[in-house]
């Protein structure tokens, strides 16, 4: 699989029927497409990150109650036999 960084159009790439664009119209509406990705991509990046620092910046330690230890007598009793119901 081959993965490239950009994606490549080119104006004589059009659907059957479509006349070809000229390259005043199609060259710069394909830089604002590129543009304005990148632009989205980096506001992901630093929304991301300004998270990231927040947890990091927090004083309070990241506790969470799934993988703390329940006591014996709150967990369920597993059955050893299989029980056979009617319609095996």
């Amino acid at each position: 699989m081959c993965i490239r960084y950009f994606r490549r159009k080119l104006r004589r790439e059009r659907r059957a029927g479509l006349p070809r664009e000229t390259p005043l119209v199609f060259y710069p509406r394909r830089v604002r497409e590129i543009v304005e990705t990148h632009l989205k991509l980096a506001s992901f990046y630093l929304y991301l990150y300004r998270i990231r620092r927040r947890v990091k910046r927090d004083p309070r330690p990241y506790t969470d109650a799934a993988p703390t230890p329940i006591e014996g007598e709150l967990l369920p009793v597993r059955r050893k036999e299989k029980v056979l119901t009617a319609a095996a």
